[in-house]
């Protein structure tokens, strides 16, 4: 009897300790993307979306150069990602790039200035390299 009972209190510790824990990490965010058919893929926002950049006191020329700037870092991060061979994380970078240099595309047109030809053509460069560096996956040849 007491044996069965023994068994029955580890039975129970052990299915307690193995339940799903979860611990909040600062340093880590969880990005959902979606791809339907043929389609592009797109991220998809769980909560209330942050603004890409803040544009708050900005024309939107100058919105567009800020936004310029943030891809640029998350391109220079995702080629880091690549080079540490971590391209499930890379691609995410090069997404979070794509949709703030088409940010900047969409507020170029809006803003209808010339003398920012040199930031557009950089944009449309920007963007062909993030989506080129977005097709990079690992080979494993074992």
């Amino acid at each position: 009897m007491k044996a069965r009972l023994l068994k029955l209190i580890v039975l129970g510790l052990l299915m307690i300790s193995c339940g799903i824990h979860y611990a909040e990490d600062i340093n880590s965010y969880i990005v959902v993307t979606s791809k339907y058919d043929d389609g592009p893929e797109i991220l998809v926002t769980t909560s209330i979306p942050k603004p890409l950049t803040d544009c708050l006191n900005l024309s939107e020329a100058q919105c567009a150069e800020a936004l310029y700037n943030d891809a640029e870092r998350y391109i220079a991060q995702g080629e880091e990602f690549i080079h540490r061979q971590l391209y499930v994380s890379a691609k995410v970078e090069f997404m979070q790039a794509l949709c703030r240099l088409e940010a900047a595309k969409i507020r170029l047109r809006q803003a209808g200035v010339d003398g920012y030809l040199e930031l557009e053509e950089k944009i449309e460069e920007r963007i062909n390299l993030c989506d080129r560096r977005m097709l990079v996956r690992p080979i494993n040849w074992r």
